[in-house]
């Protein structure tokens, strides 16, 4: 059994970059997966990028809100997941097999598990990799059960 994912995305006039993020959201081969946008009322172009993808979201809205932390609160009230992943509205999620992937590492990590992630690629816009950030989760767990 897979465990659900709720993707939650957070945007502000984000008209550059959104379109990319939904993309990579959609294209994911693994379908139990719930996708949750909160809009802060954008003024640019990101309500007709909404628009555009609503049929593949689970819920979104578009209303003012206090920041980032107040609109993934808002989204995580219609999550159904079993996990939740951030996904910044000018970020991606690299290729089609990183939610089945993240899936068989959470499965695999046993109930104990209460926190994971991944490393981060920062990358040009043509999507060259010019950096890393964070440990592969294998070297970040024994940090993680001190706690």
């Amino acid at each position: 059994m897979r465990p659900k994912i709720s993707i939650i995305i957070a945007t502000y006039n984000s008209e550059a970059t959104l379109e990319r993020a939904l993309k990579s959201v959609v294209s994911q081969e693994f379908d139990a997966k719930e996708l949750l946008v909160v809009d802060g009322a954008s003024t640019d172009g990101t309500l007709d990028i909404i628009g555009q993808y609503q049929k593949n979201m689970h819920w979104w809205i578009t209303e003012k809100d206090t920041g980032v932390y107040d609109a993934w609160n808002k989204a995580l009230q219609h999550a159904n997941g079993e996990w939740v992943y951030f996904l910044g509205s000018d970020d991606y999620l690299w290729d089609s097999q990183v939610l089945t992937q993240a899936a068989w590492a959470l499965d695999a990590s046993g109930a104990r598990t209460r926190i994971a992630y991944g490393q981060v690629a920062f990358t040009t816009k043509k999507s060259a990799v010019i950096g890393m950030a964070g440990e592969p989760w294998c070297a970040s767990t024994a940090l993680l059960i001190k706690w």
